[in-house]
Formats: C-alpha cells, structure tokens, sequence
C-alpha cells in the first residue's frame, strides 16, 4: 500500500470514529445509559450533528425514547426521523441566526417546560447551537430588521 493510501485509509478511519451516531451509540451503550430512563427519556438534540447523533441515540435506545426535540440547519435531516412521529424535528439558520432560530428557541424552551415532572432528558449538543437557538431578552424587538 502506498503511503497516499496508508494516509487515507487513516483518515477514513478516523473521520468513522468520530461520526455523531456512532460516538453516540457507543457511549450510551458504554454507560449502561437504558438503567437510568426507567423506561422512558426524552431527547433534545441541537446543533448541525443533531440529525446524526440522534440516530445513534436511536439505534442504542430504541423504544425507551418515548419523545424528542430535534434542532439542526436546514437540509440536514434524514428521512427516520422525520417520519418518526415521536420527534419534532425543527430547521434553523446556519452560521447567522435568523426568525428560524428565534422559533427554535421558543419550541425548545416550551418542550422543556411541559416535560412531565421527574423527566429523564438526554441532551445530545454540538457544534453550531449557539446559531441554531436563539432566545432574546423580552425587552428586545425586531432584532432582525431585515427579516419579517
């Protein structure tokens, strides 16, 4: 094998590694994470892995996951998920906020606030949240002018 193809073979090795779904998976499974959801967790996922770190959720947790919250730029959703009826699966703007990620905020925060009392909630962040879910100061207005 070449050195240019010893050197990709690491690349695409690491870059598998490193994949949302599969960290994911593997660490819920390396936590015995199912003896903490007393049969149902809730899922929030936010950030432009979302999608796929949600799936390894799903993969490990299967059925446990009884409701979900699912935030990510816009295009980056996979078929199960949207046509999973337990995930409310939300589209918002990527790198610059936008009334998208504004509604992102509410939903999110309204997803959190009517979650039943002793909820078990797993939280899957990554890169790109911080634009994706946004929530203003009451007191500010038309914090994007140029958007109606």
């Amino acid at each position: 094998m070449s050195s240019r193809h010893t050197l990709l073979h690491i690349a695409q090795v690491a870059l598998k590694a490193v994949k949302g779904d599969i960290v994911v998976k593997k660490s819920l499974s390396d936590l015995h994470y199912l003896q903490y959801c007393h049969q149902h967790c809730y899922l929030i996922a936010i950030g432009k892995a979302a999608e796929c770190m949600s799936l390894g959720a799903v993969s490990q947790l299967g059925n446990a996951i009884k409701a979900g919250l699912i935030i990510s730029k816009k295009g980056h959703f996979d078929s199960r998920l949207l046509n999973d009826k337990r995930f409310q699966c939300i589209e918002a703007n990527h790198p610059v906020p936008d009334l998208a990620s504004l509604e992102a905020g509410t939903k999110l925060l309204h997803f959190i606030q009517t979650l039943p009392e002793n909820a078990h909630c797993l939280f899957l962040i990554s890169g790109g949240t911080s634009s994706l879910v946004e929530d203003l100061h009451p007191r500010l207005s038309n914090p994007l002018p140029n958007l109606h």
